[in-house]
């Protein structure tokens, strides 16, 4: 290997992507969970501030999954192997150092969760965002109704009566 980095070297800087990316998931899933509470409270310049962090967070995921994909190719150039989306589990089996493939198993798994229970909080919050719209859309409809249209004890619509017409039953002339 020619590069002057040891294989564990590599392995270990992906066991160190690995740990940097599930910190940015928790604090993903943090972020989550406080625009649930944002959008529950109807707090929208909270709502906006988290957006703005989750959208540096998620810049910080894409480049730490490239500096993950380059340290596996590097890893794989070392050992003289060629893949094309080698997935972590089959990463996990070439390795040879058996604390290395606990660690990255672990870790895996540790992402796989915090991933899932992020995606179910993003599901959660896409429900309260479309519940809201929906109230305003209805709350938007009952005010562009006519104002003249008296839904309830209105005066009726029926054309008004002229000259004798309007007289009622006692009003009759003698």
């Amino acid at each position: 290997m020619g590069t002057g980095v040891s294989e564990m070297e590599l392995i270990q800087d992906v066991v160190g992507v690995m740990e940097e990316l599930n910190y940015v998931h928790q604090k993903l899933i943090d972020m989550e969970q406080l625009k649930t509470e944002a959008l529950i409270q109807n707090n929208t310049s909270e709502l906006v501030e988290y957006i703005h962090q989750q959208t540096k967070l998620a810049r910080n995921v894409d480049t730490l999954e490239q500096k993950r994909q380059q340290f596996v190719e590097k890893w794989l150039a070392a050992n003289n192997l060629v893949y094309q989306h080698l997935s972590l589990v089959d990463l996990i089996k070439m390795i040879p150092h058996h604390e290395a493939k606990q660690e990255l198993s672990r870790l895996g798994e540790q992402l796989q969760t915090r991933m899932d229970e992020l995606r179910n909080l993003n599901q959660s919050n896409q429900q309260l965002i479309e519940q809201s719209l929906s109230y305003i859309n209805f709350t938007l409809r009952l005010a562009m109704n006519d104002p003249n249209d008296h839904l309830t004890y209105g005066r009726s619509k029926q054309p008004e009566r002229t000259g004798s017409a309007q007289r009622g039953f006692f009003d009759s002339k003698a």
